[in-house]
């Protein structure tokens, strides 16, 4: 399984104010599937992945990137705006019209259980509030010849902690929940530094330590190394994408971050090879 932020595949240009062109989309699509190509990831959890936007050039991306490669998909919408004023000045980088969410591809049958929408931070002014992107846990489950799993899709808040500690409640209760039913994978973009710790950065990638079975796909004794920062993808310093996993029921058979994608994305790839116990 591999789980990446796609940066609705702007590279490096991800929500500075410049212009792009739609040629460089068109050769960041193609290098994202060419590592595919070589990594042959089973499943696939997006982030930041457009469906059709102002900003990517009216390109389904999901549709793109799945096209020949993946029989099966689920795609939950968290960003639905006619227009976003955002990077400021000048008008002509605005976004505009917008259309973006998370989803999974599988080589196998998968089905969307539900998309959770996760607590905004509290007490925002309007402007805030009326073009915030939505905090998503994507939950579905995959038919492997093994066996069901539950995957939740996850993107938590960016800059708010207080925001992140309210979500990962939530995510929490859904862990719990679907375990009951079937080994489940928690996959995406945390938003949590753990090279570069926050004051609750510490505290809750413990927290899901703490949860019952569930453990990650890079050992928290090597979180910070090198080899494992995932942001930013051309001179990563952090370590923000995570694969936590019920290790009660999977197996983790090897782990770690791909730079075959290189800088389609201002993130990195995690990837998990993993098997039922």
């Amino acid at each position: 399984m591999v789980t990446y932020n796609l940066g609705y595949l702007s590279g490096l240009a991800n929500n500075r104010p410049v212009w792009r062109e739609p040629t460089e989309f068109a050769a960041h699509l193609a290098q994202v599937r060419s590592a595919w190509q070589t990594l042959r990831p089973d499943l696939i959890s997006y982030q930041e992945i457009d469906y059709g936007a102002a900003r990517s050039f009216g390109v389904d991306q999901s549709a793109a990137l799945a096209e020949g490669c993946y029989a099966f998909r689920a795609d939950a919408v968290n960003w639905d705006k006619r227009y976003v004023p955002f990077p400021y000045w000048p008008p002509k980088v605005h976004f505009g019209r917008v259309l973006s969410g998370q989803s999974l591809h599988s080589r196998f049958p998968v089905r969307l259980l539900e998309h959770v929408v996760l607590p905004m931070p509290p007490e925002r002014p309007f402007f805030y509030r009326r073009f915030y992107t939505d905090r998503l846990a994507q939950v579905c489950a995959v038919q492997l010849p093994e066996g069901e799993i539950v995957v939740i899709n996850l993107h938590l808040e960016a800059y708010i902690a207080s925001a992140r500690i309210a979500q990962i409640k939530v995510v929490e209760q859904l862990y719990l929940t679907y375990r009951s039913l079937a080994p489940v994978i928690i996959a995406g973009d945390f938003n949590i530094a753990a090279s570069v710790p926050t004051t609750d950065a510490p505290d809750l990638l413990g927290q899901l330590l703490l949860w019952p079975g569930l453990a990650c796909a890079i050992p928290p004794g090597e979180w910070g190394m090198a080899q494992h920062l995932t942001f930013p993808s051309n001179d990563p310093v952090e370590q923000i994408d995570f694969i936590f996993y019920d290790s009660a029921r999977l197996i983790n058979h090897a782990s770690g971050i791909s730079r075959l994608a290189g800088t389609a994305s201002d993130h990195c790839p995690v990837w998990l090879q993993f098997s039922f116990r």
